[in-house]
């Protein structure tokens, strides 16, 4: 997922965070390579901090065997990165329900439509408002939601049969059927939508055609094949390949069920806007009770949601406030007007709630799996150059950009994070520098117009404007002119999103799911340099992506791990952006929040909150 500053959603281990915390920097966390790696596979177990994660397919084999012996299970599942998850704190209060959650944040929501939305302010609440057929635990293994089971699956791993729970219902009250999940996912593709997750669902055996179909306009292609409702509670998903990133894929917000008639009634005559997002309605714990532009966005309990019987979710209403500072927003949870920061704590403030005895128990530090990285429009002058683009690798300086944010991360040269199967210690040690004199170097022999001034965009956050203002100051040392040019969160999204419109900027990336695909496919990608995507860099290779695509369905754990660092490697020889570092995510929780837990995935699980008087 694409971060404005607030997104935080899969973590370090904690021997890690530890070290984090303690000041150090670190340049690796553990030891992710490709050999040590050979036993962290999409079918094995993985053990973070005091947490064993238990791999999809383990799960998956145990439930179809005692089904059918001749149907595969989901070893073709999920690659489990190692992660932490803060476990509620052991206070012996009882939960309590009702009462109203208020969460605070600076920038307005994109949206909250499942197939639109695409930061971590807005998945925060997308995870609120649907659920899939599968979910993660408490850690990272996949398990069934609104699938009664984990998928059966064929021998050659191409065809995935799901089972839906009997009387299901969408919070509006109307039954959901396997035929939604067809329609939901199909909507993908419409480019009326401007999805940036087609690449995702590209997988499925006709996808590509379909897509293809709706924007040339033909209606040659009228579904797309490989998916089928075989009845109301049957879904059957033919991929084109074996691919061991599937069931995480459909885990996603944007691989939840929507209501086609509620859907329809939402365009305007010219089938060109969809204000869905307004009433979202889902299957999760909470329903939309009001969106109000400029003012927040207000939840209240979903009375159809599958764990209702057992008192979920504890409160009865969230409202997630906009326009509300960093700063600012922690003074009000300590005044008890607000319960939650969603933004990250400011770098000026952190150290100070860390040194108070009662503020630093409200204050959450988590590792996230993540990487913040100066983007560079590969299609735009000058970074169609790959010599100014490895020019520019050496011009910042790290340490210094860390010490802005108060050392909230560690340096990285890496497209992978440390924590993920796959990273790489060699290309670390030779992506990772700061040398002006080469850099200069490679300007000259590029021919670099030192007469431009270059306009280095970011969002409107904190940490974010402190840092272009460091890396500015960088490019001004080897004789680069460059301005800032600050946006609303919501607006840079959208323009990152738009073909030869920002040269230079810097975003975060936090991983959708625990796999290493997910920092190749999604932002760096020919799939993913479209209209609405998130391959802020406009870079393209489809060699690259051949490579991605055959890598996805390898299922021998260290030849899979090893094709990842080679496309990696091939990726930053084009230095289509400059690895910065891996951040950590940073929350003010009020004193009568009770159950706080922070998952890998999904980030703060409101549903498991609870106020006391």
């Amino acid at each position: 997922m694409i971060n404005n500053g607030k997104k935080f959603r899969k973590y370090f281990s904690l021997a890690f965070l530890v070290a984090l915390l303690g000041g150090l920097v670190l340049t690796a966390c553990g030891d992710n390579t490709a050999t040590t790696a050979a036993t962290t596979t999409a079918a094995a177990t993985t053990t973070a901090a005091s947490a064993t994660t238990t791999s999809a397919a383990t799960t998956a084999a145990a439930t179809t065997a005692a089904t059918t012996a001749a149907t595969t299970t989901a070893a073709v599942a999920t690659t489990i990165a190692p992660a932490a998850t803060t476990a509620p704190a052991a206070t012996g209060v009882k939960p309590v329900a009702g009462g109203t959650l208020n969460v605070a944040y600076k920038s307005n929501f994109d949206s909250t439509d499942p197939v639109v939305g695409y930061s971590v302010q807005t998945w925060n609440v997308e995870h609120q408002i649907y659920t899939g057929l599968l979910t993660y635990d408490k850690v990272t293994t996949l398990i069934p939601e609104l699938a009664e089971a984990m998928p059966t699956v064929s021998a050659d791993g191409k065809v995935f049969t799901f089972k839906l729970r009997k009387g299901l219902k969408f919070s509006n009250g109307s039954p959901l059927t396997a035929a939604d999940f067809k329609y939901s996912w199909e909507r993908i593709f419409d480019p009326a939508m401007k999805s940036p997750f087609p690449a995702f669902f590209q997988i499925i055996q006709g996808a590509k055609e379909y897509g293809d179909s709706l924007n040339a306009g033909d209606g040659k292609v009228k579904e797309i094949t490989g998916l089928k409702a075989v009845d109301d509670v049957t879904l059957q998903v033919t991929l084109t390949d074996a691919d061991q990133t599937f069931l995480n894929i459909i885990t996603m917000p944007e691989g939840a069920a929507v209501p086609k008639a509620e859907v329809e009634k939402h365009w305007d005559s010219d089938h060109k806007n969809n204000d869905f997002y307004k009433t979202a309605v889902g299957t999760g714990p909470f329903m939309v009770k009001e969106w109000a532009e400029g003012k927040g966005i207000t939840l209240v309990k979903n009375p159809n949601y599958l764990h209702a019987s057992e008192g979920l979710p504890y409160l009865d209403s969230i409202f997630f406030q906009v326009g509300i500072d960093e700063t600012t927003a922690i003074l009000k949870v300590k005044n008890g007007d607000i319960d939650l920061t969603g933004d990250n704590i400011p770098a000026a403030e952190y150290p100070n709630l860390l040194s108070d005895a009662t503020f630093s128990k409200q204050t959450k530090t988590e590792g996230v799996v993540a990487d913040s990285y100066v983007f560079m429009n590969n299609e735009m002058k000058p970074f169609d150059d790959v010599k100014v683009r490895q020019a520019f690798s050496y011009i910042f300086d790290r340490k210094k950009v860390l010490r802005l944010i108060n050392n909230r991360g560690v340096e990285t040269g890496n497209i992978l994070p440390p924590q993920m199967p796959g990273y790489s210690k060699e290309l670390a040690s030779t992506s990772l520098h700061f040398d002006k004199k080469k850099a200069k170097d490679l300007l000259t022999a590029a021919n670099f117009d030192f007469g431009q001034t270059l306009t280095f965009v970011s969002d409107d956050t904190d940490d974010s404007k402190k840092i272009v203002t460091s890396l500015i100051a960088d490019l001004k040392d080897v004789g680069i002119k460059a301005e800032p040019k600050v946006e609303q969160s919501e607006a840079f999204f959208k323009d990152t999103g738009k073909e030869k419109n920002i040269q230079i900027g810097i975003i975060n990336w936090y991983q959708d799911f625990p796999d290493p695909s997910d920092f190749i496919a999604p932002i760096l990608s020919c799939g993913s340099a479209i209209e609405g995507g998130a391959n802020s860099a406009w870079y393209c290779n489809k060699d690259v992506d051949a490579l991605e695509l055959k890598a996805r369905g390898i299922t021998d754990p260290k030849a899979r791990l090893l094709a990842y660092q080679e496309i990696e490697k091939k990726i930053m020889d084009e230095q289509p952006w400059v690895p910065l570092y891996n951040p950590v995510a940073t929350l003010f929780v009020g004193q009568k929040v009770q159950g706080y837990t922070f998952h890998p995935v999904w980030g703060p699980e409101y549903s498991q909150l609870f106020k006391t008087k």
